[in-house]
Order: structure tokens, then C-alpha cells, then sequence
């Protein structure tokens, strides 16, 4: 086994670049945008089993020695001279005290599984795999093989590994399912790819590659296709078994900076499967700009209004956790091991591939699925993965180039011959896509000296049965991708009714039952058919009609403004101040937040469950009528603020104020209007502005 660490230098000085964050303009830092997202979670509850050579519990806040095991050499310390456990799993859960780096989830506990790196047994690696998959529901593997090829299920072992992460993600969590992040590797001078490490290209797992904090991929960094993100993987700064921070490179500096984000998106939303997972990351990612034309958009039509954008070097980029954590609060999919849909396709009819030369194949896919992971299995004579590019074509005409000339470095072929046949290839590249209609594989021979054949190959293909319904997802890069194609500022619900506006920093005003509005400062136009919006993480002001069969409606940090449509509406208020204009609905149920909130009641009955924060009722005389419920009033803090009504009529109200048989107080008011404060015996002047 091999770590995925570069080099290791003492600092005097903090330089945390795997902290900082991104603004989604040109930069000269582009990172996770870690400690904006802890101002809605920090791994708090969350356990995380990280699997390294062993571990200092006095650099890690919340350290769990009960859980921890040694599965090697006895004893949870590290070897003589080494550091990297440690300095993993600081990454993600460190202390901060006495000048050692940060960790991404300050609060979130750290299972240690040591295990012996190096010529050691890989049963010890399937013994970790299988305490993380019960003990945790995140487990981190900085570690690779090394080499080509390595981990195949049909090697010695390897086979036990397999079943251990098919078990985490089909009964970790309850069934929700052990989300399992690997590092991608740190042989790109070798040609390596992902394509051809088995451990880290298994879709049920989480490869992650090195970015660099000016937004390139990390010279040593493995590319393939199947990569899903990056995060900043140079120059991080770590804690050391000695108390001193230290800077160190590798891919096992960016697979804990993305498993920490994982448990702070667990702390907001708990349900979530473990494929919700992987989904969340690849929307949350961004692409940098000095990589961005590197990036293809594929044929999705749920990301930012149109296809995602996906790199062999970066995956779907840079994992936003901001992003990442606000969306997993709105997400109310759940997407497990249980209503996995798998379809699997066989092109029986052989072709030969000429030397120098290409030849292509195409099966048919009924199955109408929508997209996540997608395999090709090759069974051939010939084709050696140094001398041979494969490139896959979906049927909205995406291509992915799942190997090119792997392990061909220099001119040496670095795999020592080794051919293709009976490897599985994932791409995630045409994730959000539906599978329905022609595959086209090309395989082509670039510098070979016999003529290869492919007796057959197999499409499988990972995803939700039925095409899915994923919700319209936008996020901060959503004016950037709007800039170069225009077609995205056209909404179209298609099967879905949700849209989640996260973490957006500019003006969105839009009307769920169709026309002209605008997304994060950008001009739009809506087709109708939404009927639940989320704002999680906005800051920008948020103006949202409702629409008029009704709707649910989640507030932003920032200014929030509802609008009712006459439909039954439900409204949770976000962290800033929420203001509802209820008008004509039958009934509009309000849950009220931290934040300052005013509700201008309506004709119909409004139920306002009052929150923390200052929250105003507003009730207009002749324009309502209706019966407003206020449960939770807190007298001194909440008001309510009787508009154009009279003196003399407020006054008979309280005169004739009677109870509720709640505990509370019923007043009603010379237009029909009712107010009922559940649990609140009597009111006077003082509850009114």
C-alpha cells in the first residue's frame, strides 16, 4: 500500500489554503469555502472513521478511543517517523489548540483504524472497511495501491473488499448507507488513471483528485473519468504527532477536506442516502477558471439550467461546502441502495481494431433511466491500455474519454503490457442524463504492433429508475455558465416541481406560475409547474410567488419576500428577515426562524408558528377576515400591528377578547378578522405596535 503524501515541510506560520474561499470570480484562491459553511454546521454528531498508519488523539477535538481499533501492528500510535494518519484525520476533526491547523469539521468525532502501510496483508484493509462501514457514516481512505491494475475483484482478497463496501452502503446508517471517500491517487508522471485503479473507480465510492489553491489540478494528481470532485490538495497545512503544523501535498490532503464536508452535510440533514450524497457533491462543485476549458457540458437539463460541467482532471470541480451543506438542508429526495436502478446492456457482435487504426460499436439502451455512473467492460485480445484510447458517447451525444494511452510515460509503458480485457470503466460524465437510446463506444490504437479485437463489451449503467426527477439546482456559477449559454436562463420544470436556489449572493424574483423574472441578478424566463422553492443559504434578496395550487417555500439568509397566489402555502422562514404577503390563499401556514419576520395577513386563515426572532402579524382592516392562529407569541418580542383599524374597534376587541379553549385567547375584530394566541391568557395594548 502506498500514501498519498508528497511532501511534508515544518511551517512557522498558518497557510490553511484547504479553508479558503471562492467567490466565483476571477480569483487568486480557489477553495472549499469551509468556514462559511460552519455557519449552519461544523460535523457535530457525525463520526467519520478515517483508515491511515495511525493516530495522536491529542490534536483531534473529539477523538473516539473506544471505537478506535488497531488492525495491524498493535497500538494506535504511529510508526517511527511517520505523520500521516495524524495529519489526515486533523484535516478533517482538528482541535485547533496550540498552533495545529484547523480541521473542516472541528466538531465532528474521529474513529482511528490503523492499519499497516506498505507489503502488509490487504485483509487488514478489508477488516477496516468493514468496522467503518458499521461504526460510521464516513469513512476516509487515503491510501492507494499504487501500480496498474491493482484490486481487481478477481485478485487475491480483493473480493472481501468488495463485499465489505457493498455491505457499508447497503446497511450503513440504517440502510442509508456509509458514504466512503478514497483518494484518487498521486501517479500522473506515470500515467496512472483513475480508469485503472478498481478500488478508487468503483461508483459506489467517492474519488477524489487534488486541485490546486489557483485553481488547477495538482501536477501529481490522477485524472479519469471516474473522478467525481476535487478539493485543494497542494500546500495544505496539517498537524503533525509533534504539535507543529507542517504543509504537505497529495490526494490524501484532498479526500479529507471532502469527508469533512460530508459529515457537516450529514449534521443538516441526516436522511440523506448515500447517493443523495454523491449527487449534492457534484451539483455543490464548481469549475476555476484557469481550468474551465477543460470542462465539457454534458446533456443534463437540471444543473443551472442546462448540462453539467465535467473534467477527467476535476471531476465535476471543486466542491463548494457552503453550497454542499445548504443544499443537503433542502434536500427531501432519498436516494439509497434500496431504489438503486442498475441496467446492464451487452453488445455481442466482435470487431477487430486495425494497428494505428479505430473501429467503434453501438448498443441500444430501453431502460429510459436517469444517469448517475455509467461502465464499460471490455472482453478483447490486443488492445494494451498503453497504446489504446476508449471514448464513450451517450446518446445526447456527450463524450468521455474513459483511457488514453494509460500508463504510457515517456514513451515507457509503465503497465509492463497489460491489456484491457475484463476491466470495468466508469465515467460520471454524463451524470443527469437519460440513458435511453444509442451507446457508441470507440476504441482506437495509437502505437501498437498487432492488430486487437473486442469479442464483446457491456454498458451498465447506475442510476434512478424512470428518468427521475431530480430538482432545478442553482447555484454562485450560475451566471457564469449563463453568460456562454443563454438557453440556461430558460426554466423548465419538465417532471420535477422543485427548485433549490442555493447560496445565491444577487437579486432572484421569480414566479412560480411562469414569465419573466430573474435568478442571482440574471434575467430569466419560468415555465410553469414549480410548486416548492428553497433558498437555503442566499444572501441576496429573495422575492418568490407562490403558486397558485399552492406551495412550500423555504426562506434565505438575506431578505426573503413571499407572495400568496391564492393556493394553501406553507413558508419556513430562513436566518434573515421573512416577509409574507398572504392576499387571497385559503390557508398559509408560517414557521417562523431566527430572524425577523412580518406576515401581512390575508382573507384566509393564517397559521404562524412564531420563532426566536422578532415576528410581526399584520392585519389591514376590510382586506382580511380571516382567522390567524399565532402559536409560540412571545410578549415583549412579537407585536402585532392592526393597520387603518380604529381606535374605538381595537378597544372593543380587547373588551371582548374570550378563550380559545387552547390556553389561550381568542380576539376577534369589526371586519370578520380573527387573532387566536394559543397559550397566551390575556392580551392588552402592550402585544400591539
Amino acid at each position: 500500500m502506498t500514501l498519498a503524501n508528497l511532501t511534508t515541510a515544518v511551517l512557522s506560520g498558518l497557510n490553511e489554503a484547504q479553508l479558503d474561499t471562492y467567490d466565483y470570480g476571477t480569483t487568486v484562491s480557489y477553495g472549499s469555502n469551509i468556514s462559511t459553511a460552519w455557519d449552519y454546521a461544523t460535523g457535530a454528531g457525525i463520526t467519520v472513521a478515517v483508515v491511515d498508519d495511525g493516530f495522536t488523539a491529542s490534536v483531534i477535538t473529539n477523538f473516539s478511543s473506544a471505537d478506535s481499533e488497531s488492525l495491524g501492528t498493535a497500538g494506535l500510535a504511529e510508526p517511527t517517523g511517520a505523520t500521516h494518519g495524524t495529519e489526515t484525520s486533523a484535516m478533517i476533526g482538528g482541535s485547533g489548540v496550540d498552533g495545529t491547523a484547523v480541521g473542516a469539521a472541528p466538531d465532528a468525532t474521529v474513529i482511528g483504524l490503523k492499519v499497516d502501510m506498505g507489503n502488509t496483508s490487504f485483509s487488514e484493509f478489508v477488516d477496516a472497511m468493514q468496522a467503518g462501514g458499521t461504526l460510521a457514516s464516513v469513512v476516509n481512505n487515503s491510501w492507494s495501491f499504487g501500480g496498474f491494475g491493482v484490486g481487481e475483484p478477481d485478485q487475491g482478497g480483493a473480493s472481501d473488499w468488495y463485499a465489505a463496501v457493498q455491505s457499508a452502503v447497503q446497511t450503513g446508517r440504517d440502510g442509508l448507507g456509509t458514504v466512503i471517500v478514497v483518494a484518487a491517487g498521486n501517479d500522473r508522471q506515470d500515467g496512472n488513471n483513475v480508469g485503472v485503479q478498481p478500488i478508487a473507480d468503483d461508483p459506489r465510492v467517492i474519488a477524489v483528485a487534488a486541485s490546486t489553491s489557483s485553481g488547477t489540478v495538482a501536477t501529481f494528481s490522477n485524472p479519469g473519468a471516474g473522478l467525481l470532485v476535487a478539493a485543494v490538495g497542494l500546500n495544505v497545512t496539517v498537524a503533525t504527532p509533534a504539535g507543529v503544523t507542517a504543509v504537505a501535498s497529495g490526494t490524501s490532503f484532498s479526500a479529507p477536506t471532502v469527508s469533512a464536508i460530508f459529515t457537516m452535510m450529514l449534521q443538516a440533514n441526516p436522511t440523506l442516502g448515500w447517493r443523495d450524497i454523491q449527487e449534492i457533491l457534484a451539483d455543490s462543485a464548481y469549475a476555476p477558471a484557469p481550468s474551465a476549458a477543460g470542462f465539457t457540458v454534458n446533456g443534463a437539463t437540471d444543473w443551472n439550467g442546462g448540462g453539467m460541467q465535467f473534467s477527467n482532471d476535476l471531476g465535476f470541480g471543486v466542491v463548494d461546502a457552503n453550497v454542499a451543506v445548504n443544499l443537503a438542508r433542502a434536500w427531501t429526495q432519498q436516494s439509497t441502495s434500496a431504489n438503486l436502478d442498475t441496467q446492464v446492456v451487452t453488445q455481442s457482435t466482435g470487431f477487430g481494431v486495425a494497428i494505428n487504426g479505430s473501429a467503434q460499436s453501438t448498443v441500444a439502451d430501453t431502460s429510459s433511466e436517469r444517469v448517475q455512473h455509467v461502465q464499460v467492460q471490455l472482453t478483447d485480445t490486443g488492445l494494451l491500455a498503453a497504446n489504446t484510447q476508449l471514448v464513450l458517447i451517450s446518446p445526447d451525444g456527450t463524450k468521455s474519454v474513459l483511457l488514453n494511452d494509460t500508463g504510457l510515460a515517456n514513451g515507457t509503458d509503465e503497465t509492463h503490457g497489460m491489456d484491457l480485457s475484463g476491466d470495468a470503466v466508469t465515467s460520471n460524465a454524463f451524470w443527469g442524463e437519460n440513458a435511453a437510446g444509442n451507446w457508441t463506444l470507440q476504441v482506437q490504437d495509437t502505437n501498437g504492433t498487432v492488430v486487437g479485437a473486442v469479442q464483446n463489451w457491456n454498458l451498465t449503467v447506475w442510476g434512478d429508475a424512470g428518468a427521475g426527477a431530480a430538482p432545478l439546482v442553482y447555484t454562485p456559477e450560475f451566471a457564469l455558465v449563463a453568460a456562454q449559454d443563454a438557453v440556461r436562463t430558460v426554466l423548465v420544470p419538465d417532471a420535477t416541481t422543485t427548485i433549490d436556489l442555493i447560496g445565491l449572493t444577487n437579486t432572484t424574483n421569480i414566479n412560480l406560475n411562469g414569465g419573466a423574472g430573474m435568478i442571482d441578478g440574471v434575467g430569466v424566463t419560468l415555465q410553469a409547474g414549480l410548486t416548492t422553492a428553497n433558498a437555503d443559504g442566499s444572501t441576496g434578496m429573495t422575492v418568490i410567488t407562490a403558486a397558485t395550487a399552492g406551495s412550500t417555500i423555504t426562506g434565505g439568509d438575506g431578505i426573503t419576500v413571499v407572495y400568496g397566489a391564492g393556493g394553501d402555502d406553507t413558508v419556513v422562514a430562513g436566518l434573515g428577515l421573512t416577509v409574507i404577503w398572504s392576499g387571497a390563499d385559503p390557508v398559509m401556514n408560517f414557521t417562523a426562524g431566527s430572524g425577523t419576520s412580518a406576515v401581512q395577513a390575508g382573507s384566509g386563515q393564517t397559521n404562524i408558528t412564531e420563532g426566536s426572532g422578532a415576528n410581526q402579524l399584520i392585519l389591514t382592516n376590510g382586506s382580511s377576515g380571516g382567522l390567524n392562529v399565532v402559536t409560540g407569541f412571545n410578549a415583549g418580542l412579537d407585536t402585532v400591528h392592526l393597520v387603518s383599524y380604529s381606535a374605538g374597534a381595537a378597544a372593543a376587541a380587547f373588551t371582548a377578547q374570550t378563550s380559545d379553549s387552547h390556553g389561550g385567547t381568542l380576539m376577534s375584530l369589526a371586519d370578520g378578522s380573527r387573532i387566536d394566541f394559543l397559550g397566551v391568557a390575556h392580551v392588552n395594548q402592550s402585544v400591539f405596535a
